[in-house]
């Protein structure tokens, strides 16, 4: 009988386990319990608006595909 409770045991804790790493892997879904990226929408928001209070940035040193420019 003691054996059957260590092997139900151990299963219990590994699946728990595989849980918490498909979690930890995808947070940002939709759901219960998923993040929304917040914090990075705010922080682009606040870029923005430091970028509007100087003038705006220069041009950018590479194109939408990463290429350099120039």
């Amino acid at each position: 009988m003691g054996g059957r409770v260590r092997i139900g045991g151990v299963a219990i804790v590994i699946s728990s386990t595989l849980l918490l790493l498909w979690f930890l892997d995808s947070p940002y879904h939709s759901g219960v319990a998923g993040l929304r990226p917040v914090a990075m929408e705010r922080t682009l928001a606040l870029l923005d608006q430091e970028a509007s209070a100087v003038g705006g940035i220069g041009p950018l040193p590479c194109d939408a595909n990463g290429a350099p420019r120039g």
